[in-house]
Formats: structure tokens, sequence, C-alpha cells
């Protein structure tokens, strides 16, 4: 009987080592998954913050380009007004002129004269009559 014990013993003793080896293992193995989570945790903030630099630098080269295309668009805008401004400026004086909208006035009757007394002249004259209606003709139709 004492031998059955004594196996008894042995085999517990055995088991218990066995045991100890598993909880080291798993304790080994708790111990790795920790520092692997650690390790992945530091990338991932490695990975944030570059990418977070990343975007502010996007951001203020958006910024920038948007303020150079804003300024650029305020002096277009300002040329262009400035522009406008000489064109319609010019063309007031041109138009406001009674002096030089008598002289158009007046160019306009000499020419108007001299058109008819043309007209006048060639339905007086050989084949004038078939020159004046077809003049006439043209006339209305080009109107």
């Amino acid at each position: 009987m004492e031998g059955m014990v004594q196996d008894h013993e042995k085999r517990i003793y055995i088991l218990e080592e066995n045991q100890k080896e598993t909880n080291d293992a798993v304790r080994l193995i708790q111990k790795e998954n920790q520092e692997n989570r650690n390790s992945i945790l530091k990338l991932e903030n490695s990975v944030l913050t570059a990418n977070r630099e990343q975007r502010e630098i996007m951001e203020r080269a958006n910024k920038e380009q948007k303020d150079i295309l804003e300024k650029a668009n305020k002096e277009q805008k300002e040329v262009m007004d400035t522009l406008l401004k000489s064109v319609l400026d010019t063309n007031r004086q041109v138009y406001t002129s009674t002096e030089q909208e008598k002289k158009r006035q007046h160019s306009l009757r000499e020419l108007n004269a001299k058109n008819m007394w043309q007209l006048a002249l060639m339905v007086s004259s050989t084949g004038g009559l078939l020159y004046g209606l077809f003049y006439l003709v043209i006339h209305l139709l080009s109107q």
C-alpha cells in the first residue's frame, strides 16, 4: 500500500510540475500579447500623429492657395472695374457731347441730301427710271 501512495504522490508531483510549466507558458504568452498590444498602440499613435501632421500641412497649403486665388480674383475684379469704368466714361463723353452730336446730325443731313440728289439725277437720266426702281427695291429689302 505504501508503494501505491508513493506512486500516487509521484504522479501528483509530476502533475504539479507540469501545471507550473503550463502556468509559466501562459504567463509568457500573456506578457508577449501585452507587449504586442503596446507595440500596436505605439504604431497606431505614430500613424495618427503622422496623419494629423499631414492633414495640417494640406490644410495650410489649401488655405494659402485659397488666399492667393482670392487675392488674384480681387485684383482682376479691380482691373476689370477700372477698365469698364474707363470704357463707360469714354462712351459717355463721346455720346453726351452736344457739339459732337450736332456734328453727327449735320453729317447725316448732308449725306441724306447728297443721296437724294444722286437719286434724282439717276432717275432723270437715260435708264435712270429702271435704276431708280431697282435701287428702291434693294433699299427696301435691305432694311
